[in-house]
């Protein structure tokens, strides 16, 4: 599971005649590739050294698993477009495009397709004494459209493997994001006034105040002074600025500064990856010119990951909102998140009575997730703490979303959708689904605390699985993947159903982009599917 972020982008340089050098590895294969352009064409030529005869009769003849060169490509510098060309040993080029983030759990990757790159040419030539060249060429204007300055680059070079598959690489792989554009190198056609060459994010958390580090070079006739902007982007909403502050160059032309992002909450997750929020950066120089862009994917599940702050802040647990509080929605937020646990995972190495245990900072909420009655428990504190019927609903909800209670992920969701309810917080991985059934199961155990007759059910929204619950107020919706409640607009409930179908506003305050395959969740629609929470499967009654 992972959280701080630290991109460190190494840069290659058309116009100086860049030469990359991969390589030796153990087995003493290495590689040289020299970059140019030439008729509106940016030219690899690759020259590889340790290439072992094919044994015949290959039985897994994918081109990957031959003499090969892999490229990829991040066109627009957005570092989610990935455009992939593969040359084998047969000159024939594989060509594909899609938008691709790397996931919350170390080795998933988020994609949507996309229609494909342009097309290129390729060669391969066999040289003898274990070499062979490779040359692809791809129309360089396609690369840099509207005359972008960067574009993401990295680079494989490989040879005839079948059992393990082990490329020469650019830049140096990095475990938990596999082939994506996020932690791509950066290409540039000509020698750029500034790159920036390292972004850090500690803890990115919603809504509240994060340091983002950047540090930038400026090259030879570059500015020495200028301004940066930095803005949030929620697809179909357009920019939200964030901050806007001067950046001056050292006597090395080095620059090093520190700004702060409130990713907005809004933002958490899109149904179409083409629609996942983004965090856009921009260098100008003194005449406002901007030298150096680029965007960067955010969510709960992909790309920069960002999470929620559980727990008090500074010690001190804010007091509910009152419905008239033009700030209600955020401080509402932050009442639920300061009164729940931060947990912190234990195991029986840590002297832990579970390998499944949560240890509560501040000592008064420890969960032993192997104990049969640990949702009671769960219950039973959420009824505590916050007295109201409503507001527990909506923090059981948020509890759901906790890191350690739940990932979204695909490593055990196949389990999860066939376990015992109980069961989905041990797994590391579920869906919507899970999250759907978990939200309804602490719904009504939360009811029988507090007296109050809450029967909950499984909410199908045809892209996404949410949580439905028969309550006082009527049939409110809650959502434990995204940990989101819905409140009237006078914030003096929580709204039904119904009017969440016939008033846009009371969702979109919530969730930038309730809809999948440009099907609305709530708005305008009923059709949603009301299905008894409980009824499923149960293959793995761990």
């Amino acid at each position: 599971m992972r959280w701080s972020l630290e991109l460190l982008s190494p840069a290659l340089v058309v116009g100086e005649g860049s030469e990359l050098l991969l390589g030796p590895d153990e087995a003493g294969r290495s590689a040289r590739l020299k970059l140019s352009l030439a008729d509106g064409r940016l030219v690899f030529d690759v020259e590889a050294q340790g290439l072992a005869e094919a044994a015949p009769g290959l039985a897994h003849p994918e081109w990957y698993n031959r003499a090969h060169l892999a490229l990829f490509l991040n066109p627009g510098h957005d570092h989610a477009t990935r455009w992939l060309y593969g040359v084998d040993d047969t000159g024939a080029v594989t060509a594909t495009a899609d938008w691709a983030a790397p996931g919350e759990v170390p080795g998933e990757v988020r994609t949507a397709r996309l229609a494909g790159p342009p097309a290129a040419e390729g060669s391969f030539e066999e040289l003898g004494s274990g070499r062979f060249r490779i040359v692809l060429r791809v129309p360089a204007d396609a690369v840099w459209p509207g005359g972008a300055a960067a574009a993401g680059l990295a680079v494989k070079v490989g040879f005839h493997e079948e059992l393990i598959v082990r490329p020469l690489r650019w830049p140096a792989e990095i475990d938990w994001a596999g082939d994506t554009p996020l932690c791509f190198g950066d290409l540039y056609r000509s020698g750029p006034p500034l790159r920036v060459d390292r972004l850090e994010l500690p803890e990115p958390a919603w809504a509240v105040p994060c340091p983002l580090s950047l540090r930038a070079v400026v090259g030879p006739g570059g500015p020495a002074s200028g301004r940066v902007r930095i803005e949030t982007i929620l697809p179909g909403e357009g920019q939200q600025g964030q901050c806007e502050l001067p950046w001056t160059a050292d006597q090395e032309g080095n620059v090093a500064l520190t700004a702060e992002v409130s990713f907005p909450h809004r933002g958490k997750w899109a149904s179409d990856a083409r629609e996942v929020a983004r965090l856009a950066v921009t260098f100008t120089d003194d005449a406002g010119r901007p030298v150096w862009q680029a965007e960067y994917p955010f969510g709960f599940d992909c790309g920069i990951i960002v999470r929620e702050r559980f727990g008090p802040i500074d010690g001190e647990q804010p007091p509910r909102p009152e419905p008239a509080d033009p700030d209600f929605v955020e401080k509402f937020r932050r009442y639920v998140l300061a009164r729940l646990p931060d947990y912190r995972l234990k195991t029986t190495r840590d002297g832990a009575p579970s390998d499944f245990y949560l240890a509560d900072d501040a000592g008064r909420a420890n969960l032993n997730l192997m104990d049969p009655d640990w949702p009671d428990a769960v219950a039973a504190m959420l009824a505590e703490r916050f007295g109201r019927w409503d507001d527990a609903l909506c923090a059981a909800a948020m509890w759901v979303y906790h890191p350690l209670i739940t990932l979204h992920s695909s490593s055990w969701s196949g389990i999860a959708g066939r376990c015992t309810v109980q069961a989905v917080p041990r797994l590391g991985g579920c869906f919507c689904g899970d999250t759907g059934r978990l939200t309804a199961m602490l719904a009504e155990r939360v009811g029988r605390c507090l007296d109050v007759p809450l029967r909950a059910w499984s909410l199908g929204l045809r892209g996404h699985i949410a949580t439905l619950v028969d309550s006082p107020a009527g049939r409110v919706v809650l959502d434990g993947m995204i940990g989101l409640w819905f409140h009237t607009l006078d914030n003096t409930r929580l709204a039904t159903l119904e009017e969440m179908r016939a008033d846009r506003r009371i969702v979109q305050r919530m969730w930038y982009c309730p809809r999948a395959h440009g099907h609305e969740f709530f708005y305008g629609v009923d059709n949603q599917i009301i299905r008894d929470w409980n009824k499923a499967a149960v293959d793995f009654p761990v």
